[in-house]
């Protein structure tokens, strides 16, 4: 045994500090010619040898497939947003609509009154489900005249009211009417300025892209 590890360590070394593969594979075939069987692993640590493992590269494909999917996802919504503001609109005036036929027991209730009162928490409930519904509409359907999407709301909001009469566990009321025509109105008329101020922003940039 001693005899072999004396060959092996006899093999001359590379000139270069960093180990090469030949020479360990030339130690380990003078081993196994004296009948010795040692793996890689042993035969560095009995000729005092240091190997250096390439280490892999830590992989980051979920990063980069997270950073490359939320630009795409901007940029599809960017240029999908008014399809899906016709989609999202209709949706709610389905949900509006059974939320104001269902039995008043079986109706979601918010924690809305126990934090601003009972009034202002009504309010703040009948606001938060017209205003986002109307102001989707009126982005999904932008070419359509002001006035017509004015009255749609107008005859929505009616609607919704009158649904409500046979009803024994609900009440329509002209303050709710209101406050879900002027929630409307207010959500439709935003959307519209914006609508006028960005076209008016982008013929201004071409006129000067024009000039230019």
């Amino acid at each position: 045994m001693d005899a072999c590890l004396k060959a092996a360590s006899m093999v001359p070394r590379p000139a270069t500090s960093r180990p090469a593969a030949r020479p360990l594979v030339r130690r380990s075939l003078i081993l196994s010619g004296c009948g010795q069987t040692f793996s890689l692993g042993g035969l560095d640590s009995s000729l005092g040898l240091v190997g250096r493992r390439r280490q892999r590269p830590v992989s980051n494909t979920p990063t980069r497939s997270l950073e490359q999917a939320v630009p795409w996802t901007m940029n599809w919504l960017g240029k999908h947003y008014r399809a899906v503001a016709r989609v999202l609109p209709w949706i709610g005036i389905v949900a509006i609509i059974i939320l104001s036929v269902v039995p008043a027991k079986d109706r979601p209730v918010t924690d809305a009154k126990d934090w601003f009162g009972a009034w202002d928490g009504h309010l703040i409930e009948h606001v938060a489900a017209f205003a986002p519904v109307a102001a989707a509409f009126a982005i999904g359907y932008y070419r359509w005249p002001l006035k017509w999407l004015l009255l749609l709301a107008l005859l929505f909001c009616g609607g919704i009211e009158l649904l409500q009469v046979p009803l024994p566990t609900r009440h329509a009321t002209v303050a709710d009417f209101i406050v879900d025509l002027v929630a409307s109105w207010l959500a439709i008329a935003i959307v519209f300025a914006g609508e006028m101020a960005f076209a008016k922003s982008q013929a201004i940039s071409r006129e000067g892209n024009e000039h230019n």
